[in-house]
């Protein structure tokens, strides 16, 4: 006895197409594995270096007998953020250190000789920019940073208040070292309300 079985037309593309489907059906992390954690620690920095001079010794603006001056600094800029964990809170700070080149750190040297109130040919400093050496912790603060809410406490550097993020829908910006300086609410780009605490000194008896 003779039994032939007559295969389907399409069989191998019928085949194919269901095979796509279980893979495109499995879950994602059966494919590839979880991106990394972010690391909870990011640093950055800056290094900056001027050259300041005054014109001062011009006879024709009645400069005669006055002394020119020239202020010519290094500096570097440390900031450091650090996430405790996958919670939305973070601390941040920032350090700058600073020196000029003529060897006067101290700005109380600039008024007196070698480092001030010098004749000329010499050259005085000049404190425009600083000319003595900068040593200074100028960022400390907390933060918590969400979808819908943006808040830091401490002091930091924010040159538009409006731009600390301008996806929330509500950011409160609170800034002062010791007291509270101001209190700000803002959305999108518009400061919604600006107000500086009142404080009453008392004494304890």
């Amino acid at each position: 006895m003779k039994t032939t079985f007559s295969q389907p037309r399409g069989g191998p593309f019928i085949g194919s197409l269901f095979a796509a489907l279980v893979l495109l059906a499995a879950p994602a992390g059966a494919q590839s594995s979880p991106p990394p954690s972010p690391q909870p620690l990011s640093l950055r920095g800056f290094f900056r270096a001027y050259d300041f001079t005054r014109q001062n010794a011009s006879k024709g603006i009645g400069g005669a007998g006055k002394v020119n001056q020239q202020s010519v600094e290094l500096g570097l800029g440390a900031h450091g953020d650090y996430r405790f964990g996958n919670t939305p809170f973070s601390v941040g700070a920032s350090y700058l250190v600073a020196a000029p080149t003529d060897g006067c750190t101290s700005p109380i040297s600039h008024l007196s000789p070698p480092c001030g109130k010098l004749k000329a040919p010499a050259l005085n400093p000049d404190d425009s920019l600083p000319g003595f050496g900068l040593n200074a912790l100028y960022e400390a603060y907390v933060q918590y940073k969400h979808p819908r809410l943006y808040v830091e406490l401490g002091d930091q550097v924010a040159a538009d208040a409006g731009s600390l993020n301008a996806q929330a829908p509500a950011t409160l910006l609170i800034r002062g070292s010791g007291k509270v300086d101001e209190i700000a609410v803002v959305s999108g780009d518009h400061v919604i309300a600006r107000g500086t605490p009142a404080y009453e000194e008392t004494t304890v008896h």
